[in-house]
């Protein structure tokens, strides 16, 4: 996430720019859990390609150690980390963006209530 990213967690935001962002962190949530999918299903497939390379030279146990610690298979494992960590962090986003929204909705509506209220009150003295 970068620091702007970081630094936008205000109440005071805009409903422009509150809108903007939970679109914004959606979309990026929704497409880092295809990303993360995708990295899910590519590492056995991975793993068992370095395992049987290694296979020629190495018994099968052993072969799966070195393919476990081939620097290939962790920069793999890496970027499935660092890609999940940023979808989690687009989606907690996303929700608290999406909470503030509502909350505001659900101000805005008992303003209107207490107002048509008063009003009701008023008309009947």
């Amino acid at each position: 996430m970068t620091e702007k990213e970081r630094s936008v967690f205000r109440t005071d935001i805009s409903e422009h720019d509150l809108t903007h962002a939970i679109k914004h962190f959606g979309t990026k949530a929704f497409e880092g859990r295809q990303v993360v999918r995708r990295f899910h299903d590519l590492l056995p497939s991975q793993l068992l390609e370095l395992k049987k390379k290694q296979a020629t030279r190495l018994s099968a146990s052993h072969a799966l150690r070195a393919a476990l610690v081939e620097k290939k298979y962790q920069e793999l494992i890496d970027q499935f980390i660092a890609a999940n960590y940023e979808t989690i962090q687009a989606r907690i986003n996303y929700e608290t963006f999406f909470m503030l929204y509502q909350a505001r909705q659900s101000l805005r509506k008992a303003r209107r209530l207490k107002n048509t209220a008063a009003q009701h009150t008023k008309s009947e003295s």
